[in-house]
């Protein structure tokens, strides 16, 4: 979120923004491993990294999932505050008015069409087939849980990834587009990294799917750029790709070859979903 001037302070601009939000996200995660720790010692368990707990204690769970929410809320009022600017400010500049309705659609489109036409090929192909998972009572309870999630959990995590750490790396470098694809690039990094911290299952493809959380990064940060430098674009760019692979988790089974076609939770990490974000992104900068 861009620095505005406060009515009664001076925004900080330039390099420093950059410790200023590394120490907030630092702040941020210390607070969720003390809160963390309080638990686990509650409940007589060992202490761990933050999020690294394997019991499925109650009151650890619910503790770590609060913690989570916290942090992101620590973050995206934190920041602002500490560069000298209002939350309500701040909000303004990321989400402003009127809503660029042709944008979202332009982004929405470069992202779903070409998403689901790669599906398609890899149906006919025979690398993907149709198989619903869960009973059908199940599976329609989690299917509506899909269509609630997308939109506040791409939210929350564009207005840190690209309104707030994209958008300082942004003001910290100079007006050039290879800094610019620099900050793009470090932004998603930390973007796939955050997605890491919970403890990962064994026999998970862990740098594969890292791949594909940075591609759609990259592809996100492309989006803010491109977009004037707002969060409506990447967040329906975002909710639009949580919603189709969380359907696709429920109702395709991949069985082609994952450094080709990706994988459930991933399907754009592989050869072919690589090649489509490319061409979401330079359809991006093309029409938007």
């Amino acid at each position: 979120m861009v620095a505005i001037s406060a009515r009664h302070a001076t925004p900080i601009v330039g390099p420093m923004n950059i410790l200023i939000v590394a120490a907030v996200g630092a702040l941020a995660m210390g607070l969720l491993w003390a809160v963390q720790s309080a638990a686990l010692l509650f409940v007589g368990e060992p202490l761990t990294w933050p999020l690294h707990y394997t019991t499925r204690q109650p009151l650890v769970r619910w503790t770590g999932r609060g913690m989570i929410q916290i942090s992101w809320l620590t973050i995206l009022l934190g920041v602002p505050l500490a560069l000298g600017v209002s939350p309500g400010e701040a909000l303004q500049r990321a989400l402003p008015l009127p809503v660029p309705w042709r944008h979202i659609v332009i982004g929405s489109l470069v992202l779903a069409l070409p998403f689901l036409a790669v599906l398609t090929i890899d149906y006919f192909v025979g690398w993907l087939r149709i198989e619903p998972k869960f009973d059908a009572r199940i599976r329609r309870g989690k299917l509506a849980r899909r269509f609630v999630t997308p939109v506040p959990l791409a939210t929350v995590e564009e207005a840190v990834f690209r309104g707030i750490v994209l958008e300082q790396l942004l003001q910290a470098m100079p007006r050039a587009l290879p800094y610019s694809a620099a900050a793009v690039v470090i932004s998603a990094i930390l973007f796939s990294s955050v997605h890491f911290i919970r403890r990962q299952p064994e026999g998970k493809a862990v740098w594969q799917q890292a791949y594909g959380f940075f591609l759609a990064g990259c592809l996100f940060g492309v989006a803010y750029v491109a977009g004037g430098r707002n969060l409506w674009v990447p967040i329906a760019m975002h909710a639009w790709a949580i919603l189709i692979i969380e359907i696709g988790r429920l109702y395709c089974q991949f069985t082609g070859p994952r450094w080709i076609i990706g994988f459930a939770e991933s399907p754009y990490s592989g050869v072919i979903g690589t090649i489509a974000v490319a061409g979401m992104a330079l359809g991006l900068v093309v029409l938007i």
